[in-house]
């Protein structure tokens, strides 16, 4: 049986990282919870993992903040695919996710199939290495009104809002 994909959960609430983590687990990744941004920290400097999935709204640091001093570390792990999974909706919150240096954004509440997609499309860019401030230009790909992803290509424009 081939090994579960590795990804980590920063979620504070204690049932929607429950939820979430179920979802991951049946779509055949495994993941491990942070409650908090450096909870978060401290699991990326004791283990490897394919992708974040980083709520916004927790105490002490938001996601915006944790993907900000992520992408700032000298660590091998500052390259992570960070995907943005939040209530916020409002076009403000995803310039913000972007801005911030996460990789794609979702909007609770969400459809399970959309979710999968996503991370799919994150990985694969990441494997491709074009993903996680590679420096090069990114377009915004709106999957869903509540779903977007930043493609970056070797020759894209940036697409602004």
């Amino acid at each position: 049986m081939p090994a579960l994909i590795p990804c980590m959960v920063v979620e504070d609430d204690p049932i929607q990282s429950f939820v979430l983590r179920e979802q991951l687990k049946f779509m055949g990744y495994a993941s491990q919870g942070a409650e908090n941004a450096f909870q978060a920290l401290d699991l990326l400097e004791r283990r490897d993992f394919a992708v974040a999935l980083m709520d916004v709204r927790m105490p002490g640091m938001n996601g915006w903040q944790a993907t900000e001093t992520i992408r700032a570390s000298p660590r091998p792990w500052r390259n992570i695919p960070i995907i943005c999974v939040t209530a916020f909706a409002f076009l403000s919150d995803i310039k913000r996710a972007f801005a911030s240096g996460m990789d794609a954004y979702i909007s609770k509440p969400y459809a399970y199939e959309t979710l999968g997609k996503l991370i799919q499309m994150v990985l694969r860019e990441s494997a491709e290495g074009r993903v996680s401030n590679c420096g090069e230009q990114a377009c915004i790909e709106h999957l869903t009104p509540s779903c977007c992803y930043r493609r970056r290509r070797r020759h894209g424009v940036a697409v602004c809002f």
